[in-house]
């Protein structure tokens, strides 16, 4: 079984309740809210790694490297979720991120916020499974 990390916790409370959580029900609301999330995740991450403020070294701590910040135990948990969803879409990796694409295919901000869920349900299911081949 996958580790669970606090933005998946996150994620669980959001699914059952986005109106406590975002703006309204849709799957752009929840990208926002997951971006200002892995924002205050990389500037905790990058203070315990550098022992320095963030907001006082800014301009040191924009020019870092997200990914030299992680170590291999901390790898993030949605590595291979655009791809994924590109695979699901049969659309070629491209441009379009996979929320984007997403939010293309349906026909709501809601039913693409639903999509997401059943999506990233198959996802962690799939990553699972893979960890026990």
């Amino acid at each position: 079984m996958y580790n669970i990390n606090s933005f998946q916790l996150m994620l669980i409370q959001i699914r059952k309740r986005p109106g406590l959580y975002l703006a309204s029900k849709s799957l752009t609301s929840l990208y926002n809210f997951w971006q200002g999330y892995a924002e205050r995740d990389f500037m905790e991450i990058w203070e315990k790694k550098t022992g320095k403020n963030y907001f006082e070294n800014y301009e040191e701590a924009s020019r870092t490297n997200v990914t030299k910040l992680y170590d291999e135990r901390d790898s993030y948990f949605m590595d291979g979720f655009d791809e994924f969803v590109h695979r699901y879409y049969n659309v070629n990796v491209g441009a379009l991120n996979g929320i984007t694409l997403i939010i293309r295919e349906n026909n709501s901000e809601e039913e693409a916020f639903d999509k997401f869920f059943e999506l990233f349900d198959e996802f962690l299911k799939q990553k699972d499974d893979a960890t026990f081949e």
